[in-house]
Order: structure tokens, then sequence, then C-alpha cells
């Protein structure tokens, strides 16, 4: 796998990724509606999503659609 996430984006990543699940915790404890369970258990299931993709720093999604947000090779120099 070839990264394909800028660190930027990464450390973004991860710490929305970690929002989002301590949101989805919290609001599964919470609320006692079917909806509002399922929802929670979107928002963890996202959030773990985010944290894997920005620690690894490769994103199937941006694979598929042919998009990077690393800066191409040589620029800066």
């Amino acid at each position: 796998m070839k990264k394909n996430i800028a660190t930027w984006e990464r450390v973004v990543r991860v710490l929305l990724g970690a929002g989002l699940v301590v949101v989805g915790v919290v609001t599964f404890g919470a609320s006692g509606a079917f909806a509002y369970r399922a929802f929670a258990i979107a928002e963890v299931v996202l959030g773990l999503d985010f944290m894997v993709t920005g620690a690894i720093g490769f994103c199937p999604l941006y694979y598929k659609l042919g998009w990077t947000t690393l800066a191409p090779r040589g620029a800066g120099r």
C-alpha cells in the first residue's frame, strides 16, 4: 500500500476519529431509542475508520478515485 494521505490530514483524521468514537460511545450509553443507538454505532465505526486510515496513511476510497493529498514528488525543491 502506497501512502496517499498527507501528514496534516492524517493528524486531522486521527483526532476527528477519536472524537467520533467518544461521542458515539457516550451517545450509545445515554440513548434508549433504536435510531439513536444505530446512529451511535455508525459514529463509532466511522471514527474507527478515520483513525485507522489516518494511522496507516492509506485511504482505499482515495485509491479507487485516484485522489491523493500528498505533494507531488520533487515539489518544494
